[in-house]
Parts: C-alpha cells; sequence; structure tokens
C-alpha cells in the first residue's frame, strides 16, 4: 500500500468538542446551532432550511461556513504528517489506528478493496462537496492485518502528549497525535509498503468520491488519494443489522416458506423471553421463530452463500413479495445492538410486522467477498469504530 503524510486542518484544542460532529447524535439540529460545529459545513440546511443538499445555493453555504471557521482560527492549518487515533468508549473499549493518505492508484487498480456497490448520483455529490471545500472532513475505515512493526511504532508515538483529546456527546474520548518526524515517516511508508490489499470497511462513498474529485480534477493519483484510518482486523468490532418489515405476514406462511425452501423453523415460547445474539430469528407478534438454512438448491458463491443474502432471496420473495431490499421501501435496517425491549415494543406497538435479527458477518467472510470481486446485501455489517466528522481534515491544497 502506497501510503502518505497528508495536509490537514484540524480544530484549535479548546474547539474540539464543540466543532467535531457525529451522525449518530440524536439531536443534529440543535447542535449546528453552535457557531463553531462543523455541522454547518456539511449540514447546512440545518441552519437554513431553505437550502436542498447539492444544490449551488447548498454548496456556497456550505463553503462560507468552512471559510468562517478558518477565518474565526477555530480550524487550523498544519504541515504534512501521519497522525494516530485513539478512541475509547463509554464502556470503555478502545480502538486504535493510522490515518494516512493512501494512494487513489492504490483503488483503482483494486488493492484497496471494497464489498458494497455505490450510488452514482451520491457518489457524484459528495466528490463535487470535496471539490468545493478542497478537502474530505472524515477518513474512511480500512482494514486488513497489520505488520507487528507498526504496533511497536504507535507505542513510542502514545509516550508523547496528543495535539488533543475530547469527549464527545456519546462519551467517547478521541485522542489524536501527530507524527511529523521524517525518520518515522520512513518506518511507517516501510510497514505499509509489505501490506498487500486493505478492505473496505465503512466509507465505500467517501472512497470512491475522493477518487472521483482526483480524477475530474486531473490530480497526480499516486500523489493524492484517501484520507483512512487503517486498522488491523483484529480490533474492530463489527455488529450485525436487523431487517425491519413493515408489510404483515402470518406466522403459518413463514413456516411454509421455509418448509418450501428447505429451511428448519422452531417456535419459541414467548416474545418476553427474547434471547440476545442467538442466531437468525424472525421476530413478530405471534412468536419468536429460529430460522437456519438448508442445503442450498444450487452451487452459490461466496457472497450468495452467507446467510443476510440467503433470507433476502429466498425467504423474503415469496414471504413479502421483496425482490431488491436496496429499493423496496417495505423493508428499513436497524442496528444489531438495539436492545431486545425495544425490537418487542417495535411488534406490541404495530409498527413493523416483521424484525429479522441475525448474527453478524465476521471480517474473513467480508474479505472473501471483496477477494473475490463480489458485493454484499445493503446493511451486511456494522463497524466500530464510527468516526467523528470535522476532527481531523485532509486537504487537497
Amino acid at each position: 500500500m502506497r501510503v502518505f503524510p497528508i495536509l490537514t486542518y484540524t480544530p484549535a484544542p479548546d474547539k474540539a468538542a464543540s466543532l467535531a460532529c457525529t451522525a449518530q447524535a440524536t439531536n443534529l439540529p440543535e447542535l449546528a446551532k453552535h457557531p463553531d460545529s462543523y455541522l454547518r459545513v456539511v449540514k447546512p440546511q440545518y441552519i437554513n432550511e431553505d437550502l436542498k443538499p447539492g444544490t449551488d445555493e447548498f454548496m456556497e453555504a456550505s463553503v462560507e461556513n468552512f471559510r468562517e471557521l478558518i477565518r474565526k482560527g477555530v480550524l487550523q492549518e498544519n504541515d504534512a504528517a501521519f497522525w494516530y487515533y485513539r478512541q475509547i468508549t463509554e464502556e470503555g473499549r478502545c480502538f486504535e489506528g493510522w490515518i494516512t493518505g493512501i494512494s487513489a492508484l492504490d483503488y483503482e487498480e483494486g488493492r484497496i478493496k471494497k464489498h458494497e456497490n455505490t450510488i452514482r448520483d451520491k457518489e457524484s455529490r459528495l466528490a463535487r462537496h470535496i471539490g468545493e471545500l478542497q478537502s474530505v472532513a472524515e477518513p474512511v475505515l480500512l482494514t486488513g492485518s497489520l505488520p507487528e512493526v507498526l504496533r511497536e511504532i504507535a507505542v513510542q508515538i502514545k509516550g508523547s502528549n496528543p495535539v488533543f483529546s475530547f469527549t464527545d456527546p456519546l462519551k467517547r474520548i478521541h485522542s489524536l497525535w501527530a507524527i511529523r518526524e521524517k525518520e518515522i515517516h520512513l518506518k511507517i511508508r516501510s510497514s505499509f509498503d509489505s501490506i498487500p490489499a486493505l478492505y473496505i470497511a465503512d466509507g465505500h462513498h467517501r472512497t470512491a468520491a475522493s477518487c472521483l474529485h482526483i480524477k475530474n480534477s486531473r490530480l497526480d493519483p499516486l500523489k493524492n488519494g484517501v484520507m483512512a484510518l487503517v486498522m488491523d482486523k483484529k480490533d474492530l468490532n463489527i455488529k450485525s443489522f436487523h431487517r425491519v418489515i413493515h408489510v404483515q405476514a402470518p406466522a403459518w406462511k413463514l413456516e411454509e416458506t421455509c418448509r418450501i425452501m428447505g429451511w428448519s423453523v422452531t417456535k419459541s415460547s414467548g416474545k418476553d423471553a427474547l434471547p440476545e445474539n442467538e442466531g437468525l430469528m424472525a421476530l413478530s407478534r405471534e412468536g419468536i421463530f429460529h430460522l437456519s438454512p438448508g442445503k442450498p438448491s444450487g452451487i452459490l458463491d461466496v457472497a450468495a452463500s452467507l446467510d443476510v443474502a440467503r433470507l433476502e432471496s429466498e425467504i423474503f420473495p415469496s414471504l413479502f413479495g421483496i425482490e431488491n431490499s436496496r429499493i423496496d421501501s417495505r423493508i428499513s435496517f436497524l442496528r444489531g445492538d438495539t436492545p431486545p425491549k425495544v425490537l418487542i415494543q417495535m411488534l406490541d406497538d404495530g409498527k413493523t410486522g416483521w424484525i429479522f435479527t441475525m448474527p453478524a458477518c465476521s471480517m474473513d467472510e467480508v474479505e472473501k467477498v471483496a477477494d473475490a470481486g463480489l458485493v454484499m446485501p445493503p446493511k451486511s455489517t456494522w463497524v466500530e469504530p464510527k468516526l467523528m466528522t470535522g476532527m481531523l481534515i485532509m486537504r487537497f491544497s
């Protein structure tokens, strides 16, 4: 992998907590009212509801709000550096990794591997936004098997004070170290040289959009690329997504569909005894059903053989008439760590007909799909850590 130190903006140390933002926050419009919030750049419609995302007026407001943060000194310009990042969650889980630039050629030539398709319109909108700001404000998350020497370098880096450390609204502690020493730069580059490929764990659209901006701007794809947080795959936390079905179907039809498709189905005693993380389950007001795929009727590739793929291809079409979960409004997705009592309440309130829960895919499964040049069904994985926008901004000029 061809990596390089990045030119950046960072928040002034005393402004980091008020500037950086996260999509996981529940009160984004309220947070955007803070004059230092980076939400004013990525979501200016929270300040002016007349702005429509993607329009010229939206872009103009975004650029002006960005420049205002620079004029006020809320954002500060940095020389080229590699960065080391650490996040500690409220529960005490620690995530660490390297933030670096990675050559766009590594994406074009397939060394940055993807397991999801991107939506062309979204990709183009993001690329335009990057072009207007001449920067990108959130690293993508890449993973793989990293050499041990990178861990040894990290121990040395963390012996010094971080550039800043702050706590976000979700009570996660974020810390950043800048690495500017040329000698350490050479060690980092050499270590990444030995990595044959990295996999996109989160940020398919941002990766594609950054590379599209470089192509549109005719920048050198070897010296320009993607800002990425790179972590060893053993250090990630991978969760599933539940499938929420917004139409009704009787339980007998689920049992009949499973029988026809060769799946086994067993009904549990009651919803009040909903177990956590116990395989593939179908939940409805009629009860809990444990599902297990049978032997497939034909030879399946590595992507089609995943439980989530077989559920969507073998059960959903007959049971609900849902042929494509990417575009069907009758299905939505819910994080796999949603408490069981919330799922039960959704069913009892009549907000949904069925909820299908499943165990998370492993990173090894994701890698096999990507290596085969295939894609997984939408929302197959929820990967942590989730990063802050505006905490570290890579600038193209």
